[in-house]
């Protein structure tokens, strides 16, 4: 953390933003090669960090669907501050391991894929495990792809990604903060 402050000092006086490319300092950091999980836990911990500085609007109903018919595009707006986090270490167990001060940890420091979205929900942050295809489908949405190129992406991950249970996930999860639609010209 001293090297990175001493060649990278802040450009600005908001914390919130200070330390974006610490986790890839830390990937680069000649004492820190040998142990990729120390610049994967930096990037979670500044995951964690931007969604709880992110607002959280107001959940769609699932009555919004409605509108969502044959010829017609579907745009569907996720929570501003949802993240993903990859990595091939289990970051969540690690992270909630250290929060658990007290209780005994048997956290396994062995490769072990750790996929999931992260937001905040009031002053919690939740965190939610994604497969491959739910992982592709979430963040095409979150990127404001619309529903069908989305779950069509995530057909090609997994032939039984089932597109009603996955939507209704969403507004359940209260993801979802509005739907709109536009005709298809195609």
């Amino acid at each position: 953390a001293h090297e990175f402050i001493s060649f990278h000092p802040p450009g600005e006086a908001r914390l919130s933003v200070y330390g974006r490319n610490f986790p890839a300092f830390l990937a680069r950091f000649p004492a820190c090669r040998g142990y990729p999980i120390i610049a994967e836990m930096a990037a979670f911990e500044w995951t964690i960090q931007s969604c709880l500085n992110d607002i959280e609007q107001e959940a769609a109903p699932i009555s919004a669907m409605r509108s969502a018919q044959n010829g017609v595009l579907t745009q569907v707006s996720l929570q501003p501050n949802l993240r993903f986090i990859v990595s091939r270490w289990p970051l969540i167990d690690i992270w909630a391991g250290h929060r658990n001060v007290g209780e005994p940890s048997a956290i396994q420091f062995s490769r072990s894929p750790c996929r999931a979205a992260i937001l905040r929900s009031g002053d919690d942050i939740r965190f939610i495990p994604l497969d491959t295809a739910r992982l592709v489908f979430w963040k095409l949405l979150a990127r404001d792809v619309p529903l069908e190129a989305a779950a069509a992406r995530a057909l090609v991950r997994d032939r039984l990604f089932d597109l009603v249970r996955e939507t209704m996930l969403l507004f359940r999860c209260g993801l979802v903060t509005r739907v709109s639609t536009s005709l298809n010209t195609d």
